[in-house]
């Protein structure tokens, strides 16, 4: 009869066996990658990916003037309320006030300064 292995044996033969096993998939891998690399030689060049050009409508402009004309856009909209929508007709017709107009009213002016103000949605 065979005699059990100590714990420490049996951890030993298992971290052999797993480290066999990595390097002879490692040796598989790298073989592979350099039979690739020999049919890459003998095959055209023009497959090569080529880098992008950066087009200049990508590029920031200088001075952020069309970004803040931006802005400016979307604060325009967002404190004037497009007054043919039932969500702004309808409360007013009800009596009530705007958002902004309770804001105006609840807080002394120049007292309110609103964080994200571009960062909602506005239509």
């Amino acid at each position: 009869m065979s005699e059990p292995k100590s714990r420490s044996q049996t951890a030993a033969s298992r971290a052999n066996q797993v480290s066999e096993h990595l390097s002879s998939s490692l040796n598989e891998k790298n073989s592979d990658s350099q039979d690739q690399k020999r049919g890459a030689a003998t095959e055209k060049t023009s497959t090569r990916r080529r880098r992008k050009v950066k087009k200049e409508d990508d590029d920031l402009p200088a001075d952020y003037s069309d970004i803040l004309g931006h802005l400016t856009k979307l604060r325009t909209l967002a404190n004037i309320p497009d007054l043919s929508r039932r969500g702004y007709v309808r409360p007013k017709q009800d009596g009530k006030l705007w958002v902004r107009e309770r804001i105006n009213l609840l807080f002394d002016k120049d007292s309110f300064q609103e964080i994200g103000e571009a960062t909602g949605h506005v239509t």
